[in-house]
């Protein structure tokens, strides 16, 4: 049986290649729609495409509808035999030594071609050491690999700069100086701060130097040079390098986001080689951007910005696997992901309120609701009862551009009940009161003795996008629900140490500010 399916799979895809070429389009996304319902695995998915005529591929997603509809799934269902062979480490073993010990130029070359063309920056760590060799001819002709590589070596490669070999840092920042790719700015400055050996030292100048020297003025400056936008160059220190590039990688901009052959993937310098992992696409601009600002902690480690804005990428990492939604969820994987990334607000709450209110301040200034809403969200859990002066990041949140973000500060302030007016105090009430009419955040008061029990209950309500407050006590509880008086529910346990619970229901229904 597996044998006649297969032979119908391989029916199915010639009859869609044919069709292609005779330019009948929908009826070859017809044939392709057949053939995944005949449910082809990743490997079977795999062989299909590698025998496949690129061209069709690019004209079925032209195409839009169900023809590109079609051609994703197929592609989708193709990719890890694709990764698989991407990182093919014998394959790539061969090719890098015909690179780097081939007999003629013509065979170098080719085996470069190669390279980048299947494996990428995959063939990054096995040229590496070469960078490193006695041997003139293989620093030379490894030097000249990783070049034509380009960007796909640039992540890899500026990892090579922590290597203990002054030959490697000295030739990695030669060529990282040849490529140009501003990705490397960060690593090349705090090489050149930091370097002890003189050559290795020039040679990160040097490559600085060439980048800041590209630098076209303050007409669309980015930053590189540390002009500063006034065309003056300034002192370009190791963080500031590595804040510009933080805020690059988190904004996506096409500068440092570049994906070749569709794995996202981070590399790091362990235990004397350059060693990777894969990330999820939608985690991997946060990821970096995560990277850079410890980088630039490690340079200042009191550098409030990165700590603030560190907080603020945890936030953004934290909602974006809360974002997941129920069918990624299902795979074990992204619920151990999900698991993972549960600890960064813990981390992030762990900073204090300082933090929080800093990373408000970037997620209002950036305009991202993602980083403005997670600080809110910390908050309540850190707040140490300071006035709401009419320069703090809460007060100016309830004028915010977003929606959601003025609802989100006009609950987080009916959270933390601050003792005073504060400019713009007044805004409060009508906005929780047009977020609870939109269904855009829900207000939740958890009333439970249990400190387990009540902390799970409100963890399961912030998964749910809503916005608990927890009391331990019958009391307190009371208290705080006539205090807000805009809970839209009120979660009681059964048993109080301090009041029938009956009595407290009762009580809520019979108070005017309680009762609706």
């Amino acid at each position: 049986a597996l044998a006649e399916d297969r032979a119908q799979i391989d029916e199915l895809f010639d009859q869609a290649q044919d069709l292609w070429k005779r330019g009948r389009t929908e009826e070859a996304a017809a044939a392709l729609k057949k053939l995944l319902a005949a449910d082809p695995t990743q490997s079977t998915a795999y062989e299909l495409l590698r025998k496949a005529e690129n061209q069709m591929f690019l004209d079925l997603l032209k195409a839009g509808g169900d023809s590109a509809l079609a051609a994703r799934r197929l592609l989708e269902l193709a990719h890890p035999g694709e990764l698989q062979r991407i990182k093919d480490d014998d394959a790539i073993k061969a090719l890098v030594d015909q690179a780097v010990h081939g007999d003629d130029h013509g065979a170098r070359t080719l085996a470069i071609r190669k390279l980048l063309a299947n494996h990428g920056e995959y063939s990054v760590p096995h040229l590496v050491p070469y960078l490193g060799s006695n041997d003139t001819d293989e620093r030379v002709y490894a030097i000249l690999a990783l070049t034509e590589l380009a960007s796909e070596a640039v992540l890899p490669l500026v990892e090579a700069l922590h290597s203990d070999s002054w030959l490697i840092q000295q030739n990695a920042s030669i060529v990282l100086e040849r490529i140009g790719d501003v990705r490397a700015i960060g690593g090349l400055v705090s090489l050149a701060a930091h370097a002890e050996n003189e050559s290795v030292k020039a040679a990160a100048m040097g490559a600085v130097a060439s980048m800041m020297a590209k630098c076209g003025g303050c007409e669309g400056c980015e930053g590189t040079c540390g002009c500063g936008g006034d065309g003056e160059k300034k002192e370009l220190t190791p963080a500031k390098a590595y804040l510009k590039l933080s805020k690059w990688y988190y904004m996506q901009s096409p500068k440092v986001i570049k994906n070749y052959l569709g794995a996202y993937t981070l590399w790091a310098w362990e235990d004397g080689k350059v060693v990777s992992r894969e990330v999820p696409k939608f985690l991997y601009h946060l990821e970096l951007a995560e990277e850079c600002l410890y980088d630039a902690l490690a340079e200042e480690p009191g550098n409030e910005v990165a700590r603030y804005a560190l907080a603020g990428i945890h936030y953004a990492q934290l909602g974006a696997v809360q974002g997941m939604g129920s069918e990624a969820m299902a795979d074990e994987a992204m619920q151990a992901l999900a698991k993972e990334y549960s600890k960064v607000m813990a981390i992030s709450a762990a900073q204090g309120v300082d933090a929080a209110l800093g990373a408000l301040h970037i997620g209002l200034e950036m305009n991202d609701p993602a980083i403005s809403l997670g600080a809110m969200h910390v908050l309540p859990y850190v707040w140490d009862g300071r006035p709401l002066g009419e320069d703090s990041p809460l007060a100016k949140a309830l004028g915010a551009e977003e929606k959601v973000v003025r609802f989100g500060a006009a609950v987080t302030v009916l959270m933390l009940s601050p003792s005073a007016a504060f400019p713009g105090s007044e805004m409060v009430v009508p906005l929780a009161a047009q977020a609870a009419d939109t269904g855009s955040a829900r207000q939740v008061l958890v009333i439970d003795a249990n400190a387990d029990v009540r902390a799970a209950n409100m963890k399961a309500l912030v998964d749910g996008k809503m916005f608990p407050i927890g009391e331990a006590t019958g009391i307190r509880g009371f208290r705080r629900a006539l205090e807000v008086g805009t809970f839209d529910v009120i979660v009681i346990r059964y048993t109080m140490p301090d009041m029938l619970t009956m009595a407290l229901v009762n009580q809520l229904r019979e108070d005017f500010r309680t009762a609706a």
